[in-house]
């Protein structure tokens, strides 16, 4: 007796792909639009600059191809009305890899005070020009401990050379003794020097805030026209279509391959078994 598929059975797989494919395009949605709505919490939030420690600003930022040099200059720009005490273009750099691509970078040297005031306003004016923050990130560094612990080095080395200078007034030392007293004494006046070397730089640190902003344009998933909002659509089907047969696949592969293993063995038992007699 033969059975007749029914037609609302046949189609269940495909309602389902279609269900679970709507459900993942609205989940991607509104993880899209919770992630543009926590943008702003993510940024590293500086508002003060605190005493002794040396700051490094770093943003990357992501726009259209087409306003990616607007706004790099628009930065410049800002950074010259601060002026050059307070702030300073260290290098720039603008790209265009193939068409419809756009990449730079703008290094600035900002003084402490006027850096996260500097960075939040940059934000803005990538975010008016329908960009976004890809990546922000501000690191310390503690050059005001740096710059206390080598004074303290630099005070016992002082001392220490004091003694030896002491030392080598006296008449009643060998000559292998001066020799060895002159040579350590030539070795701790480097050292102090490297000292005060190290002290001047993380001064330096202290005085600037290096600010590094990149930029980069849009790929095509990653932009918000029509046409790469289809090609994500056309991903998220995609990807869930492979999703659903594998979870399908899974359940079904292991009962058919058992089921054939049944077959094969009944086969194989099939001929091994003697034919029946038939008596005439």
């Amino acid at each position: 007796m033969r059975h007749r598929l029914n037609p609302a059975i046949a189609l269940l797989p495909l309602a389902i792909l279609s269900a679970c494919s709507q459900q993942k395009s609205e989940d991607a949605a509104a993880t899209s639009e919770a992630a543009a709505a926590a943008n702003d919490a993510a940024l590293p939030d500086v508002s003060a600059v605190a005493p002794g420690v040396a700051f490094t600003f770093a943003y990357a930022f992501t726009l259209p191809a087409e306003k990616v040099s607007d706004v790099q200059q628009r930065h410049a720009a800002a950074c010259g009305q601060l002026g050059l005490d307070r702030c300073r273009v260290t290098g720039m750099d603008y790209r265009q890899p193939a068409e419809g691509e756009a990449e730079g970078r703008l290094d600035l040297l900002l003084a402490p005070e006027v850096a996260p005031a500097f960075g939040r306003e940059a934000v803005e004016l990538v975010k008016a020009a329908e960009g976004k923050v890809a990546d922000a990130a501000v690191s310390g560094e503690n050059a005001g401990g740096a710059i206390d612990a080598s004074h303290q080095t630099s005070r016992g080395l002082k001392a220490e050379m004091a003694r030896i200078e002491a030392r080598l007034a006296t008449r009643s030392l060998t000559r292998e003794s001066r020799t060895e007293l002159e040579s350590r004494l030539t070795s701790l006046r480097r050292e102090l020097a490297s000292q005060g070397e190290a002290r001047a730089r993380a001064e330096k640190s202290l005085a600037t805030t290096p600010v590094t902003l990149t930029y980069s344009s849009e790929g095509l998933l990653g932009s918000d026209n029509a046409f790469s909002g289809a090609a994500k659509a056309s991903w998220a089907s995609l990807t869930t279509m492979l999703s659903f047969l594998l979870v399908l696949g899974g359940g079904i592969l292991p009962w058919a391959a058992l089921g054939l293993l049944g077959w094969f063995a009944w086969r194989r038992l099939r001929r091994a078994s003697p034919a029946p007699d038939v008596m005439g």
